[in-house]
């Protein structure tokens, strides 16, 4: 798989630092009980140093809070499968920061792409057609370039690896002393909200146990300690910017590696993985896992998967 990594990750590079050609600050980080967002986000900041250009503001949604900038400064919005109406907040808070900065060039990192509605696709297009700035937007999947490609006239389009493949996830065990082990039996990751499919008609072993990541199904240790400091910090700092840099600061040097280390000792206690999430078959494979891949609902992963996946040994699609 490392060299599969490092393909990846040589054709990120080689796009993103065609459309990052200058300083930037980096919006709507996943401050979230999600450890494939989170993949992402840590896959990102591991190309950070490559791109050559200084990130000056970074944030989520929740701790945004409008920086000054030169309109030169390049507004680039983290990757993940919420560009659309399913996953609606994050589109709202895209229009937000571009109306904030109407003139600066906007780049989207790896997207999934779904509009139940096609009245607010079309609603969509206008937001982005009265952004004056040059707007990139990066797909992971050809299903999602062709929605853009053939809906937005006004945005410029690449079609490139989800960055959690660019993950390395060998050197980042070995930097937090992880061990990767074969494991034993059989797992199956099933999500259950918005992009849940019927699993009925796959074939998975009767033995195998259902589970989702385990930061979704309860409250991690370190998770719990984080989220009392920052409830403590807002009720008497009396400061909502402190608060706000407070927990930029948790979630970066804390809670990301708590959420990424849970989701490897999760997938380390077997040897199969039947998943339902994308990135819990990505992890499982770069961990050497043998996993298969059950689609979501409206084919991301089955996007993502015959585009950058279909020839690994060790991961099929059901």
């Amino acid at each position: 798989m490392r060299e599969h990594v490092d393909k990846m990750r040589d054709i990120v590079l080689q796009t993103l630092r065609t459309i990052i050609t200058n300083d930037y600050i980096l919006l709507d980080l996943p401050y979230q009980r999600n450890v494939g967002d989170v993949l992402i986000w840590q896959a990102f900041e591991d190309i950070k140093p490559q791109l050559g250009h200084r990130c000056l503001y970074q944030c989520s949604e929740a701790t945004y809070d409008k920086p000054s900038i030169d309109k030169d400064v390049i507004l680039v919005f983290m990757g993940g499968g919420n560009f659309g109406d399913l996953w609606e907040h994050h589109q709202i808070f895209r229009y937000q920061v571009m109306n904030d900065f109407p003139d600066n060039p906007f780049v989207q990192l790896q997207q999934s792409v779904w509009f139940d509605d096609p009245e607010k696709m079309k609603q969509d297009v206008i937001e982005f057609q009265k952004h004056r700035g040059k707007v990139s937007i990066c797909l992971r999947d050809k299903q999602s370039y062709d929605i853009i490609q053939e809906n937005y006239p006004s945005v410029e389009t690449y079609l490139l690896p989800d960055l959690a493949l660019t993950f390395d996830v060998e050197s980042y065990c070995k930097k937090h002393h992880i061990n990767i082990n074969q494991g034993n039996g059989n797992l199956l990751a099933l999500r259950k909200d918005k992009e849940a499919v019927d699993i009925s008609k796959y074939k998975v072993p009767s033995d195998v146990e259902v589970s989702d990541w385990p930061s979704m199904m309860c409250t991690l240790p370190k998770q719990a300690k984080v989220q009392k400091w920052i409830r403590r910090c807002e009720k008497y700092l009396h400061s909502k910017a402190l608060a706000r840099l407070l927990t930029d600061y948790l979630y970066r040097k804390v809670l990301k590696y708590e959420y990424i280390n849970s989701g490897i000792d999760f997938l380390n206690s077997y040897k199969t993985i039947y998943a339902t999430r994308l990135h819990v078959a990505i992890l499982a494979a770069l961990m050497g896992k043998e996993t298969y891949i059950i689609d979501n609902s409206y084919h991301k992963i089955s996007g993502v998967y015959n585009q950058w996946m279909k020839n690994s040994k060790i991961v099929k699609m059901l």
